[in-house]
Parts: C-alpha cells; structure tokens; sequence
C-alpha cells in the first residue's frame, strides 16, 4: 500500500511598500557658516541662531554689555594669571584651555605697545628723565657715534639727530620686537626638548615670559619717575629689582611648566634670565643698524 505525501503548497504574499517613518526637521542653520545648528549656538563657529538674536533696542545694548563684559574678564583674569602665578597661562594654553584667557601672541603685542606708548608719555611729561638713567638707558658710545654723523649729513643739531634716530627705532622695533619670544622660544627648545618636544610649545612659554618681563617694566615706571633724581645709583636699584623679580618669576614658572627640570633651580633660572636679557638686545641692535643705515645711506 502506498502512501502519497501532499506536497505544501507556498503562497507568495504580495509586498507591501511601507510608507517610510522618517520624519524631516527643518533645522537652522548657522548665519555665519551655514553649518546646521544644534542649539542656540553653532557647534562650528560658535555664532548665536538668528532666531535667538534679539534686534530691539534693549537687545542692542545688552549684546553689547556681554561682549564688553566678556573681553574685560579675560583680560583681567589673563593679566592676574600673568602677574601672580607663573606658568599658569602656558600649561592652561598647552592643555587646550584656550577660551578664558587673552592668547599669548596678542598679550605680549598688546603689553608691548601699552608699555612703548606710556615711556613716550613718560617722556613727554619728564623730559629729563633718561638723561641721567643707567647706561642701558643712555646713548652708548656707538649709537652716540652714529647721532653724530646723522647731524653732520643732515646739517641738523645732535639733539634733532637724536629724536629722529630714536622715531626710526622706534618704527623698527615694532617688527623686531617679535624677536624676542622667537629668539628665548628657541633658547627654551633646547632646554626643555625632552620635556616639550614642539616648538610652538616652548615658544608660549617664552612669550608669555616675555609679556610678564614688560608688563612689570611698566608697572614700575613710577618708580622709575622717582628714583631719576638719584641718578645711575636709582638706575642700578631699579634694574637690580627688574632682575631678581625675573629670577624669581622664572623659577617658578619653569617649575610649572616644565616640573622636575634642573633648570627650575635659582642658578638655572638666573642663567635663562641672561639669556633672556641678551636675547632682548638682539632686536634693539638690529632697528638700531637699520635706523642708522636708513638715515646715512638711503
């Protein structure tokens, strides 16, 4: 007797096309970059969405409050970081802590052009001060050499010869000046190689350096007023002051940076400020050579 075995038979169900759940959002985008915003501020540039700006009166004078606001905090919690903790600033700006504070580069450009502008104010209101200043103040004999020959090109008294020296230098220095963190920066890598392989970040470290060595020539300008009277004796007191606070600032200041280095030592630390003070004359010699070629040959 056999037995048959049905065989199944398979219906084929026809496809339904689901209608797809996807649900399209008008998201905004940035004013500025187009990027598509996230929230009340774009992720790529940072700019506030057009529909949170404000555009009555009130919205106007707020704005600008809070940049104002905004710029003077960092300044002045840039400047105290600067002023009462050393190397605070560079390991904040190596650790990408960047926002807070005013950038190394625009500090020291910034410090550097407020402290030019209150020596010729300085100068202005006590014109005698320098005259009897210490010898990195006065006129060496070499520039006095070349003073003496711009007056006799120009047909010029030496005092004329002097001021228009001085404004060429001054012109100069504003470009030079720039040497001064380069030339330390490098001083620094090949201090501090094993301890911060990149250049860029030995050359923040000497930046901001840089920034506290003129922020406080500045802060003792009136102490500089006072002590003119006591001739090269105030002189010598006043860069014996610069020198040991330079000391002491750099000290700690590698030690923050650079911890456990050998250079965080006083006598290390009194060797990179010579440094520091040499690299310093580098840029002053050159606006000089330039002022004083522009003068007698051009």
């Amino acid at each position: 007797m056999s037995i048959s075995v049905a065989t199944p038979t398979f219906v084929r169900i026809p496809e339904i096309e689901i209608p797809s759940a996807e649900v399209q959002v008008g998201a905004a985008a940035c004013p500025s970059c187009d990027e598509e915003m996230l929230g009340e501020y774009c992720h790529a540039c940072g700019e506030r969405s057009a529909a949170s700006q404000d555009p009555s009166l009130r919205g106007f004078f707020r704005e600008g409050l809070e940049e104002v606001v905004d710029v003077d905090s960092r300044s002045l919690r840039t400047l105290r970081a600067l002023l009462v903790s050393p190397g605070l600033l560079t390991t904040e700006h190596l650790a990408g802590r960047r926002r807070p504070y005013v950038g190394p580069l625009r500090l020291f450009l910034v410090v550097f052009a407020v402290v030019i502008f209150s020596a010729m104010l300085t100068e202005q209101l006590f014109p005698g001060r320098r005259e009897s200043g210490s010898g990195q103040q006065q006129l060496s004999a070499g520039v006095q050499r070349v003073v003496d020959a711009v007056a006799a090109r120009k047909q010029i008294p030496v005092a004329e010869a002097k001021r228009e020296l001085t404004a060429h230098v001054q012109d100069h220095m504003s470009w030079f000046i720039l040497l001064v963190p380069l030339f330390f920066g490098g001083v620094a890598h090949a201090a501090f190689r094993g301890r911060r392989g990149w250049f860029s970040e030995n050359l923040v470290f000497a930046t901001h350096f840089a920034a506290f060595n003129y922020l406080f020539g500045f802060l003792l300008l009136p102490a500089e007023v006072v002590l003119n009277p006591w001739g090269p004796v105030g002189a010598i007191l006043l860069s014996l002051i610069i020198f040991f606070v330079a000391v002491w600032y750099m000290r700690a200041s590698v030690r923050q940076v650079y911890p456990g280095s050998r250079w965080g030592t006083r006598p290390g630390a009194f060797a990179l400020v010579l440094v520091f003070s040499f690299c310093q004359l580098l840029p002053s010699a050159l606006a000089y050579g330039f002022a004083a070629m522009e003068m007698l040959y051009l």
